[in-house]
């Protein structure tokens, strides 16, 4: 974060909350696994291509982050809309539990279905 000085005006930071870096991705920014995209984050690929850029996001609504983009705070909504007010912690638990289940539809289901769909 060596322009942390330079972005420390947060006067017209609609989020303020954690300062990350993060990079600029042809598909938007990542925070927690959440993605997040829009035209301005689009045209900035498009003018300088992958990149670091600093990101302020509240751990209390995973909906939308602040990303600093040519001097200027920019709100960039998630993908999917469904994160709109989610805390990081419920997200966190969630993805613990999809991993859970993920990991176990791996190792003790599989055989299962597959002798189901072979009948077997």
């Amino acid at each position: 974060m060596s322009n942390l000085p330079e972005i420390m005006n947060m006067e017209n930071c609609p989020i303020a909350e954690q300062l990350l870096s993060r990079k600029l991705h042809s598909s938007g920014v990542a925070v927690m696994s959440v993605r997040y995209a829009s035209d301005e984050l689009e045209r900035v690929y498009a003018k300088s291509g992958t990149r670091d850029v600093e990101i302020l996001w509240d751990p209390e609504n995973l909906g939308a982050i602040s990303v600093f983009l040519d001097g200027i705070w920019h709100e960039v909504h998630a993908v999917l809309d469904w994160f709109d007010g989610v805390p990081v912690d419920v997200w966190s638990n969630l993805r613990s539990v999809l991993r859970e289940f993920s990991n176990a539809a791996h190792s003790d289901f599989q055989p299962t279905i597959t002798t189901q769909v072979s009948g077997e």
